[in-house]
């Protein structure tokens, strides 16, 4: 039975999607999916600037699944292209470079870098819910979540694909934006906000939090 299909134009063998962040850390690790039957694998998010993320624990267990706040931790450009090449060029499957950045000026200029390396399409991931305390999530605003589709779009040529966040009134409102600025396709969703408390200590368990 056929089961291939496209996104944005790009044919996969198979629905099935590598999300962002889940095994995608190197151009190894990409591959390895894609050999194991991934339709296409997702960068975990790359930005110009290296970023540490949260300290440890990022990810906790529990009975419903995962909670987790990792910050958005990156090596930076030099190696992240690196990892993202050796994808590209080794991967049974599309690759989709996922981006991040601080400001609207940089989604551009990540996305022209990064356009270099011919991924299949651009993940831009304006919806991280746990990058900075009191931090601005370009996703919630939809006039800004627009010029930074608008943005990337300018700066590459590669179809583009916007992720939003679920943590919104309405996120249609959202989407229409997005979709009128330019963007190719949509990934729903980001991460749910959430927290678990040690009902020890009285206090959050994920280290963002305290």
């Amino acid at each position: 039975m056929d089961i291939s299909t496209k996104i944005c134009g790009v044919k996969l063998q198979n629905p099935t999607v590598l999300a962002s962040g889940i095994m995608g850390m190197t151009g190894a690790s990409l591959c390895f999916t894609a050999r194991k039957g991934a339709g296409a694998v997702t960068t975990k998010s790359i930005g110009i600037e290296e970023r540490k993320g949260h300290p440890a624990p990022i990810v906790i267990e529990w009975d419903k699944g995962l909670i987790n706040a990792v910050g958005l931790s990156a090596p930076g450009i030099e190696e992240s292209m690196e990892e993202l090449g050796y994808a590209v060029q080794n991967s049974q499957a599309p690759v989709i470079a996922s981006i991040f950045a601080p400001t609207t000026k940089k989604f551009g200029e990540t996305a022209k870098i990064v356009s270099k390396a011919k991924p299949s399409l651009i993940e831009v991931n304006i919806s991280c819910p746990n990058v900075d305390k009191g931090g601005l999530v370009f996703g919630v605003d939809p006039e800004i979540s627009a010029r930074v589709t608008e943005t990337v779009v300018k700066n590459t040529d590669k179809p583009v694909i916007v992720k939003l966040t679920p943590n919104v009134t309405d996120i249609t409102v959202l989407a229409k934006a997005i979709e009128e600025a330019g963007a190719t396709g949509l990934s729903l969703i980001n991460t749910l906000t959430g927290m678990a408390v040690d009902i020890n200590t009285k206090r959050p368990i994920i280290t963002f939090f305290f």
